[in-house]
């Protein structure tokens, strides 16, 4: 084996790893190789860059000096320094991108969707234990609060529909949802088995978080993935049946789920967007240009505390980029969208673009669009893109 094949396969392997660590570990406190790894891929991958997306790279980048700057300078907010230094290295994760341009020598997909999947089956275990064998949800409860998978996971239960619902929520859970609809596809298409299993894996991981924005997504891709094949099969019977209950279904539940009842987490939520709102209106000037810079921190009504960061994802990049580049940043990840229907045809392409979606819907709830979890989510659309050709999932 050459030289080039062994340092190759290396940092192949460290582009494995660096991906794996962001999906089963985000928080780097389970198996902390996360930055490691990073650094290390970043290193060995030197030969196999291509900059043509580094004009994304160049502006994630510079929205966070500029407006780390005119906080530090100008605006004098508290921050939470080591929240704030935390962006920083997320954005500089977006190095990735280098490597997924056409012709990639990375798997960077196959590296993603299986690492979700195992992480998927783990869950998927445990809530079935959890939920059938009691002492074993205890044991696993005093690891979620106490022990090293208190950053990670979850636990707790939740009332939908006036249904009692175990909760096992794992930080990067909503991936699944992207995951979800290509196992779908190839199932539909190929009739394969193990595609059946996989989307039964990704489905239960979804049902297991408990979350409204995951359990909504996952029927909505379902329903969606049947009716996208029955759309390009000339199935015009199953088409029109399920377009009429996929529209009722998705107003009804959509309507439901906005208005439960006695649910603290969407108590907590509305009260954030109010404290949201309020801010914004004392200097909408500020809000409109430049934000207050990341890490600064915010009183919320939602928990009565100065925070960095809330669940509404799309308010806190307002709150800390300001309206014109928060846009920016949007109209990213809707390129990278628009460049995935483009090029991929057909139901393949409907598909990943409506489980896309469904992760962006996801992250409107929940931190996620500008972290790693986010942006594994980028650049894979962006591989996905170029690449489509040699997935071999």
């Amino acid at each position: 084996m050459t030289n080039k094949k062994i340092q190759y396969k290396i940092s192949s392997l460290f582009c494995f790893l660096t991906i794996f660590s962001v999906v089963v570990d985000p928080s780097n406190t389970i198996l902390h190789i996360k930055d490691f790894c990073f650094v290390l891929f970043c290193i060995t991958s030197f030969p196999y860059l291509n900059f043509k997306k580094a004009l994304i790279f160049i502006y994630f980048l510079l929205i966070y000096f500029v407006s780390f700057s005119f906080q530090e300078f100008f605006f004098y907010d508290q921050i939470d320094y080591s929240y704030a230094f935390s962006t920083l290295k997320t954005f500089i994760f977006l190095w990735l991108l280098f490597l997924v341009s056409k012709n990639s020598r990375y798997l960077v997909f196959d590296y993603f969707y299986y690492s979700v999947l195992l992480l998927s089956f783990i869950i998927s275990v445990l809530f079935l234990f959890c939920k059938y064998y009691p002492p074993f949800e205890n044991a696993l409860f005093l690891l979620a609060t106490k022990g090293f998978l208190k950053s990670t996971i979850f636990m707790s239960r939740r009332i939908f529909f006036g249904i009692e619902m175990f909760q096992l929520f794992y930080k990067t859970s909503p991936l699944a949802i992207f995951t979800l609809s290509f196992s779908l596809y190839k199932y539909l298409e190929t009739k394969r088995t193990k595609y059946f299993i996989h989307s039964i894996f990704f489905s239960l991981f979804l049902l297991a978080s408990g979350t409204r924005a995951n359990i909504f997504s996952l029927l909505l891709i379902f329903f969606l993935s049947i009716l996208v094949y029955a759309f390009y099969h000339n199935k015009k019977i199953i088409f029109i049946l399920l377009s009429t209950f996929v529209i009722i279904g998705f107003l009804f539940a959509t309507y439901k789920l906005l208005t439960e009842s006695g649910e603290a987490s969407l108590t907590e939520k509305t009260l954030h967007m109010k404290s949201y709102l309020y801010l914004f209106s004392q200097n909408p000037i500020k809000y409109l240009l430049i934000g207050e810079g990341p890490g600064s921190l915010f009183y919320s009504l939602g928990n009565h505390r100065l925070q960095p960061q809330t669940e509404l994802c799309y308010f806190d990049l307002i709150r800390n980029y300001g309206l014109i580049l928060t846009c920016g940043i949007i109209l990213i990840y809707l390129y990278s969208l628009f460049l995935v229907k483009t090029k991929l045809k057909g139901a393949f392409g409907a598909t990943l673009s409506f489980g896309y979606i469904a992760f962006l819907f996801i992250c409107g709830t929940n931190p996620f669009l500008v972290s790693s979890t986010g942006f594994i989510v980028l650049i894979l659309m962006f591989y996905i893109a170029d690449n489509y050709k040699i997935i071999s999932c």
